[in-house]
């Protein structure tokens, strides 16, 4: 029986390969081409594939995420996560399927903490036993709120790359059938390389971003501070609120800091002497800020998900007196942290399906969310149940492929404001550090929430209190960097 399976795979796979060489250029050139082609032989394949999987017992392709910690964040809801797992069948069928046909289970993290902590457990120590998950779909939980999750899988990504945990992409990249290398941020991509290989390939990423609306006499952005420091003295009362802002949008960790650490050598960047003073600076700046702060009011016409980071102005659908910019750092720089990324398991023992999941995840259908699964679970108009386990760009982050801040195309979180949209891709070509959320990052901003919550509460904080608190997060990051 298995000779038979044997010959007639065989025979799918040469039907398949002929069909796809019969194919001319198209507009869209290599990419489409091969997207086709690998279509074509998947459906060609895949029931041969499959009959042989079960006959010889082969598990499925394993695929692990914490985007259900996402979406039950963003929509305040829990549904079940079979739903999303439903919708990932669905992406996969409309991709083809598998390049071998093989079936892909998706395991979607637990929102209970201590079910969720029990599993980071399991899979690390299948890791280190050399198996786990085939593929890894992953966010950071980065900024400053305190429902997201205080660990992940990987609590220092970069250090992972260089130890080995990921296989290097190279040589799938260069044969992609999807996604389109060419068009993506380089900067932020470049990110996901250690020593000249490529192992992580970023998703989306946060930018500090804010909005002054100041009513018939908007701000020139050549008044605007280049740097935190400029920010701190800066005359305009609108603009030192906005740096304010910061600390409960993106967070003190990338509102005041560029590198704070070397993740693959384990050592801090940072002095203890100017994290004290830099938190110091930014209690007050928040404590301003919240002395005369006014919530935002938003047209209900808009239809936007930059709430979190278009803070600090009356946002409508029409706003010529409102600017839209990236605030600096203490380093006058742009940093952009990685929120939601992708990468293959070194110990996978299929490395052409596995990176065929990675591939269609740095697809412009899949970051766009195209409704390419139909429209009735389109996650654009609130009624995708299921493919909003995957809607990322809904927190607020920004995709990829740069040409979506200057299109707009597709991509609902930049179509609203134009002037918003045409900011975004003037900081995304200025950024000048980029960096995975990992939980060093995390304990700076947990640190900075028990102010932000101290004074919102209308407490005093001393300086003793600032310094027993920073002296105390740096030790704690000293650690967490050793044990990584």
């Amino acid at each position: 029986m298995k000779k038979i399976v044997s010959v007639l795979l065989a025979l799918c796979l040469l039907i398949a390969l002929f069909s796809a060489c019969q194919g001319g250029q198209t507009e869209s050139g290599k990419p489409k081409l091969a997207a086709e082609a690998q279509k074509k032989k998947a459906v060609a394949s895949a029931a041969a594939s499959q009959a042989l999987q079960e006959e010889e017992g082969i598990k499925p392709l394993r695929v692990v995420t914490d985007s259900y910690q996402i979406r039950s964040w963003f929509s305040e809801s829990k549904s079940a996560p079979d739903l999303g797992k439903k919708a990932f069948q669905e992406i996969l069928k409309h991709f083809g399927g598998t390049p071998n046909g093989m079936e892909v289970e998706l395991e979607v993290l637990p929102l209970e903490s201590g079910r969720y902590e029990a599993e980071l457990t399991h899979l690390r120590a299948e890791l280190m036993a050399g198996a786990g998950p085939d593929v890894f779909l992953l966010s950071g939980f980065g900024g400053c709120d305190a429902k997201l999750p205080e660990s992940s899988l990987f609590p220092n990504p970069e250090h992972a790359m260089a130890s080995g945990f990921f296989l290097p992409l190279d040589e799938y990249v260069e044969n992609a059938s999807f996604m389109d290398l060419g068009k993506l941020q380089k900067t932020v991509m470049d990110a996901g390389c250690y020593e000249g290989s490529r192992y992580i390939l970023p998703m989306f990423y946060r930018l500090p971003f804010g909005d002054i609306y100041r009513e018939g006499n908007p701000v020139n952005p050549a008044e605007l501070p280049a740097s935190w420091d400029e920010a701190l003295v800066h005359e305009e009362q609108l603009v030192r609120d906005n740096y304010g802002m910061q600390m409960f949008s993106v967070g003190f960790r990338q509102a005041v800091f560029g590198q704070i650490a070397d993740n693959v050598n384990e050592e801090l960047l940072i002095e203890q002497e100017e994290l004290f003073q830099r938190t110091k600076e930014a209690v007050e700046l928040y404590r301003e800020m919240k002395s005369h702060y006014t919530p935002i009011t938003y047209d209900e016409t808009v239809n936007s998900s930059w709430g979190d980071i278009v803070s600090g102005g009356k946002a409508t659908s029409s706003v010529p007196d409102e600017t839209f910019y990236a605030p600096r750092n203490s380093q006058g720089q742009i940093a952009a942290a990685v929120e939601h990324w992708c990468a293959v398991n070194r110990n996978t023992q299929h490395p052409e399906d596995a990176f065929f999941i990675a591939d269609i995840l740095l697809s412009k259908e899949f970051l766009s969310l195209e409704r390419f699964w139909g429209k009735e679970n389109t996650a654009h108009d609130g009624k995708g149940k299921e493919t909003k386990m995957f809607w990322m760009a809904a927190t607020g982050n920004v995709p990829v492929y740069a040409d979506y801040l200057t299109t707009g195309i597709s991509y609902r979180n930049a179509t609203t404001y134009k002037n918003l949209r045409e900011a975004l891709a003037e900081a995304e070509s200025d950024i000048a550090y980029v960096y995975f959320t990992g939980n060093v990052d995390k304990e700076m901003d947990r640190m900075f929430r028990e102010f932000i919550d101290k004074v919102d509460a209308g407490e005093e904080i001393t300086d003793e209190e600032i310094r027993k608190a920073t002296d105390k997060c740096y030790s704690t990051m000293k650690m967490m960097l050793a044990e990584s």
